[in-house]
């Protein structure tokens, strides 16, 4: 059974990252969720799946993964530079950027890629990362570790 990261990126900034995926060969989100993303990377998440559910949609029904990618690891934010938030970071992050949110940290993802919708998996159908089930209601606010479906 292998781990895989669990994670809500709002829906407007996917389209742009894949853009950025595309051209750079990664692309870079905002968390703030330091310690969680830390401890998974030094646990061997490097070069494991990375589920995506679109947040901030407001669609009814049960939020789903529609995205995934692949974990290249997490950068802190002061090793960002503004060369490297306008290169790796989608465009539709740009203006937040600049208002000086300060993330704590970066998720740098590879291989972004929407699901064909007959992919696609409920949030609440997603495993702990010891193979339990959520709650029915589940819906991460934050990188979670679950269980990798693909595997």
């Amino acid at each position: 059974m292998s781990l895989a990261l669990l994670m809500p990126v709002p829906w407007e900034h996917l389209a742009d990252g894949e853009t950025v995926c595309k051209r750079e060969g990664k692309v870079a989100f905002g968390s703030n969720a330091f310690e969680i993303l830390h401890k998974f990377q030094e646990g061997g998440g490097v070069g494991t799946h990375v589920l995506i559910y679109s947040s901030h949609e407001h669609l009814p029904g049960v939020p789903e993964v529609t995205w995934r990618a692949i974990f290249l690891g997490m950068a802190k934010g002061e090793d960002y530079s503004a060369n490297d938030l306008r290169q790796f970071r989608p465009e539709s992050c740009w203006a937040e950027d600049r208002s000086g949110l300060g993330w704590g940290c970066f998720i740098e993802l590879a291989d972004l890629e929407r699901l064909a919708d007959t992919d696609s998996i409920p949030v609440r159908d997603i495993q702990t990362r010891s193979g339990k089930a959520h709650a029915p209601d589940f819906v991460p606010r934050g990188p979670t570790v679950v269980t990798d479906p693909w595997d």
